[in-house]
């Protein structure tokens, strides 16, 4: 990586051997679980994954795209929603907010997707009744 670069792409762990693969010219093993990050280091790609998902038993799921962060908690009903961008330490939870709840339902559906595609059995909450904001109205 030149100096100065730095690199955003998200990835898992399991990718760390199908890059040194690439990057050595070792064939990787079949059925490996992972891709190549090679693409990024050499700016021929921007990402390898338009989300990546984390999960702990039946306790949490998680979804993450370049800027939302998503977070399930099956067990108790909860959900926690992040904006990387502007919150990267995660202390404003928009999970509540009226304008977010579009981009929640849409990451919730990714997430649902994968499982599906995974087959993750765990059941995710539904989504809380939020009210929408109130109007403005004009002052006199």
């Amino acid at each position: 990586v030149p100096s100065g670069r730095r690199i955003t792409g998200q990835c898992y762990l399991r990718d760390l051997y199908p890059t040194i693969g690439e990057l050595t010219s070792v064939p990787v093993a079949p059925g490996v679980d992972g891709r190549s990050l090679a693409p990024l280091l050499r700016g021929e790609a921007t990402e390898v994954y338009p989300f990546t998902v984390g999960y702990f038993r039946d306790v949490q799921r998680m979804i993450r795209t370049d800027r939302w962060k998503l977070i399930a908690y099956p067990k108790i009903g909860r959900w926690q929603l992040f904006d990387l961008r502007d919150d990267p330490a995660e202390l404003d939870d928009l999970s509540m907010k009226p304008e977010r709840q579009t981009d929640l339902a849409e990451l919730r559906g990714k997430l649902i997707e994968w499982q599906r595609q995974n087959r993750d059995t765990v059941t995710l909450p539904a989504l809380a009744k939020v009210n929408p904001p109130e109007p403005s109205r004009p002052t006199q």
